[in-house]
């Protein structure tokens, strides 16, 4: 049986409902597309809206929806505390960035893409409404806008076999993520130590990689309480005004294969369709 564009789709175990607390029509400047700008531009406002016939902001030659001088998006209601394009129109017309937050969508393995809902929206963090399960259709119309590409190329695979890069994630993910010895910040520490530890065995070795190696001692053994030593020394170090001089180099996990095929890398909206 063929695979539908949902079963190619894998959501964190998280939940979300807007509240309407507002925070993202005043912290961020969204980015538009030309879709975006066409149905922006047709759009009618009386005059008590106080909508500015200019909605586009110039930075840097990108072009964003307008904000006030108070730092609220032009169509903010600031009375209601609500988006009065939703409200008035169609959450529809609203710019392709404004729908996809708080969604973080990454392309994944085999065409498949990865979703999990970013923690600086506050509704996220307080675990409202439903699960991001039940939320596939709507994010599948998304990727569908995005133009999110079909998943990692070499290049992005840094010459790793694909079942090579699914052995390392689950077995890095086993260690560190569902380990109950580690709170948060160690976690990341530890995934952070671990993926440098795999980069320094190399390609022919990790394509050969057995499970059952994240488990030895050499490699995982003592991951959890090297991280919590790293962690405590880095906090120690900090709050005298040093530096953390004493850690292994760094490595950006959230623009690694290991990052985005366990949806933990960053996203964004991908190519314009138009």
């Amino acid at each position: 049986m063929a695979r539908t564009p949902e079963d190619k789709l894998t959501v964190a175990n998280q939940h979300f409902r807007c509240t309407d607390c507002g925070r993202c029509c005043r912290d961020w400047y969204v980015a538009l597309l030309p879709d975006d700008k066409r149905r922006l531009s047709k759009l009618q406002w009386r005059r008590e809206d106080g909508v500015p016939e200019k909605f586009i902001a110039t930075v840097n030659k990108k072009e964003y929806v307008a904000h006030r001088s108070d730092g609220t998006c032009i169509y903010f209601d600031r009375a209601a505390g609500n988006c009065m394009i939703h409200a008035r129109h169609s959450e529809i017309i609203k710019p392709l960035g404004c729908r996809v937050y708080p969604f973080n969508i990454v392309a994944a393995l085999d065409g498949e893409q990865s979703v999990m809902a970013r923690y600086d929206c506050p509704a996220v963090r307080a675990g409202t409404g439903q699960p991001l399960s039940q939320s596939k259709r709507q994010i599948g119309r998304y990727i569908e806008e995005l133009c999110i590409g079909d998943g990692f190329d070499c290049y992005d695979r840094e010459g790793l076999d694909v079942d090579a890069i699914r052995k390392i994630v689950a077995g890095v993910y086993k260690l560190v993520i569902d380990s109950p010895a580690l709170d948060c910040p160690a976690a990341v520490t530890a995934a952070s130590i671990a993926v440098y530890r795999l980069e320094q065995l190399g390609t022919d070795f990790l394509n050969d990689v057995n499970p059952n190696s994240f488990s030895n001692p050499s490699f995982g053994g003592r991951l959890p309480t090297v991280s919590k030593c790293r962690r405590r020394s880095m906090s120690t170090t900090l709050s005298a005004g040093g530096s953390w001089c004493c850690s292994p180099p760094t490595c950006d996990v959230t623009n690694h294969w290991w990052g985005r095929a366990s949806g933990v890398g960053r996203g964004g909206p991908g190519r314009s369709c138009g």
